[in-house]
């Protein structure tokens, strides 16, 4: 699932970012504890363990507004993989005009091969970059030179600046999925695009 809220927190502390409202998007293993559910296969370790070990992408995200731009690049890379779980290492770097680059230290997340839903949720739910996400429809991408063939998601939040509107584009042969990300927070004049600019998947 799509969870931009701690990460939002956590880049912001780290970069100062111009705005609260600045988006970006990290995928990671749910962290809040609910009452569970039945127990599934895990939609992420499924992901990650089709690709060998060391698979990577690298997005490079432009977060713009009347203050100037923020370019922040985001590398997910397999480091680990078994029969119980894998483990994604993720990297965030921030450049600013007339900073230095900031390279923030990795952190990593597991997903195990199967686990308890959240109760009251279904796997289909689970599988969504958002509980609000909407499947718009599937169509073909050019991504870092390579053509694929991407599903398309649309929905709107909610913060204390307003509406913010996000369409996610996925694919499931790229590592980590997300190939193409588009916010908007109309209130702010806050516009951000994130692309992919590496695919790298190692020979097995």
């Amino acid at each position: 699932m799509h969870r931009n809220l701690c990460f939002v927190f956590l880049l912001c502390v780290s970069t100062g970012c111009f705005s609260s409202s600045s988006p970006t998007s990290v995928e990671i293993a749910p962290v809040v504890k609910q009452e569970e559910g039945e127990e599934v296969a895990h939609p992420e370790f499924a992901h990650w363990n089709q690709f060998p070990i060391g698979a990577k992408t690298v997005r490079r995200k432009e977060v713009s507004n009347e203050q100037g731009k923020v370019v922040v690049t985001t590398t997910v890379k397999l480091l680990e993989k078994s029969e119980r779980q894998v483990v994604v290492e993720t990297q965030i770097s921030v450049e600013r005009s007339g900073e230095a680059k900031l390279d923030n230290p990795p952190f990593t997340a597991e997903y195990p091969a199967v686990f308890r839903l959240p109760k009251n949720m279904s796997l289909d739910q689970f599988r969504l970059p958002s509980l609000k996400a909407k499947l718009e429809g599937t169509e073909e991408m050019e991504i870092v030179g390579k053509k694929f063939q991407v599903e398309k998601y649309v929905w709107q939040e909610s913060n204390e600046a307003g509406p913010m509107d996000i369409v996610i584009w996925r694919c499931d042969k790229v590592p980590g999925r997300t190939v193409k990300e588009e916010t908007i927070t109309k209130s702010l004049s806050n516009k951000s695009l994130e692309n992919v600019i590496e695919i790298d998947i190692p020979s097995k």
